[in-house]
């Protein structure tokens, strides 16, 4: 980061891509994001102005999203067609309120099958392989962002954020508000010469809790003080269970990722119960992992169900368990496409059919 402080004006940096903000956290235990080394690292530059764009995460499965500063994209599924009535949302897309409280993303982009120059083991001209995820959303946003200082030269990193934001256009009946980006509208206001006002953020919803928070009606700061408490290893694991229960997804997540996995068969059989009640993704997703753990042949049936499942933690322990049985069960290729899970999914639901 000195480094580029260094040359920001000499090389007129404006923008920073940052795919692995989180990468040395635990993506369930919620902590403010200040106490994030990159973030620390990455203050600098916010405070000179430059726009550091990041991935929002790819999987429900995690608590952690990126502070208000950055500008978070998450992603959505475009199905490869021009025509944005076809475009619908990820199914495993994490959304909602980081340990400040921001609700995070800001825009979304496309993140299924993009495509980039063939690069698994050697250029092979002629052949395209593709990306994955919100590093691949975040990428184009990029992209898009560094062509419009480019082009437009007076803008800054706010008036750009804002104007991606302000233009771009929601994904019909979805609960995530992020809007989709629309690089045409964008071009077609800065033409025009109008920038929109400037997005207020306000301060942050939540700042520092104690142990006491975890009564809190507020569940980011019930969140802050259970992944307080499970890094201190001041929660029993009754407690724990009882927290599974939480009425907050956010919570639930903490819990169950605390309880590891069952340790004796009474715990085994809640989980399976608890799985087929969770309505969230991220939760089941957590569940399979700790059932995956000691799993044996005789549940084959009750993994084979989960095939399906649009959390792509859920489907990777189902295709980690299959494997451990290749010899005398069907496997299940693991895809990020939502649009092909059925179809990937096919002899498991074929061989189900006749246990």
């Amino acid at each position: 980061m000195d480094w580029i402080m260094e040359q920001q004006t000499g090389w007129n940096i404006k923008v920073i891509l940052c795919m692995g903000w989180h990468a040395l956290d635990n993506v369930v235990l919620l902590k403010n994001t200040i106490e994030n080394s990159t973030v620390q690292a990455l203050d600098s530059a916010v405070q000179k102005g430059i726009l550091v764009i990041c991935s929002n995460g790819n999987s429900r499965l995690g608590n952690i999203m990126p502070p208000i500063d950055y500008l978070a994209v998450g992603g959505y599924n475009d199905r490869g067609k021009k025509d944005r009535n076809e475009h619908v949302p990820y199914p495993d897309e994490p959304f909602g309120r980081n340990g400040d409280g921001h609700y995070r993303p800001d825009l979304l982009a496309p993140r299924v099958s993009l495509t980039i120059p063939y690069c698994e083991s050697m250029e092979n001209i002629g052949v395209v392989s593709y990306y994955e995820g919100t590093s691949g959303a975040a990428t184009l946003v990029t992209g898009v962002a560094a062509y419009l200082f480019s082009e437009y030269p007076e803008l800054n990193s706010e008036d750009l954020r804002s104007i991606l934001v302000e233009y771009a256009d929601p994904l019909r009946d979805y609960d995530n508000v992020a809007p989709r980006i629309n690089v045409g509208r964008v071009i077609h206001g800065l033409e025009m010469g109008d920038l929109p006002k400037r997005i207020k953020h306000g301060l942050p919803g939540v700042t520092r809790v104690d142990h006491s928070s975890i009564k809190s009606l507020d569940e980011i700061e019930r969140g802050l003080a259970l992944s307080s408490l499970v890094q201190h290893q001041l929660c029993t694991r009754q407690e724990l269970w009882e927290f599974t229960e939480d009425e907050s997804s956010v919570v639930r997540r903490i819990a169950v990722f605390a309880l590891i996995k069952p340790i004796n068969e009474h715990e085994r059989t809640i989980y399976w119960n608890r799985l087929n009640e969770e309505c969230e993704g991220g939760v089941r997703g957590w569940y399979t992992y700790g059932l995956l753990q000691d799993a044996d042949i005789l549940e084959c049936t009750k993994w084979a169900q989960w095939a399906t499942d649009m959390n792509w933690t859920v489907r990777w322990c189902v295709s980690e368990y299959l494997s451990k049985y290749a010899d005398s069960l069907p496997q299940l290729e693991k895809t990020h496409d939502p649009d092909l899970i059925q179809d990937k999914a096919f002899s498991i639901l074929q061989w189900l059919k006749i246990r």
